[in-house]
């Protein structure tokens, strides 16, 4: 994406993702950025909804580096949840995401995170 030159808009948005799961063989796409925008990711709430403790990665897939896979956490872990107690991980450093970015989750089987993203979205199409 070359450098906005004009005017664009910034919204405050939201994304979820409820019970994500798959096998550490292969990582999710939670959230991938669109063309002519950038996201600059505020806030993400992981929470382990399940009754297993699970280790969880999360990386970006860099559309600038060809889509070479970038960790942010690698090996996390989420402690098992029940119905009196919830365990809640709070990623809140903030970082950019450009144009055609995606972020990923890996969790293991057992795993059942449910997963909030808050994000400023500037729009420069």
């Amino acid at each position: 994406m070359a450098i906005p030159s004009g005017a664009g808009t910034e919204v405050l948005k939201r994304h979820t993702s409820v019970g994500t799961t798959n096998d550490f063989n292969s990582a999710t796409a939670i959230l991938t950025v669109t063309t002519n925008h950038i996201y600059i990711i505020m806030t993400i709430i992981i929470c382990e909804t399940g009754s297993a403790s699970e280790g969880f990665y999360m990386s970006i897939t860099d559309a600038d580096v060809s889509n070479q896979e970038i960790y942010l956490l690698r090996g996390t872990t989420a402690g098992a949840g029940s119905l009196t107690s919830l365990q809640t991980f709070v990623w809140d450093d903030k970082f950019v995401m450009d144009s055609a970015d995606t972020l990923r989750f890996q969790t293991g089987d057992a795993s059942n995170l449910d997963i909030h993203i808050s994000y400023i979205d500037q729009d420069w199409t």
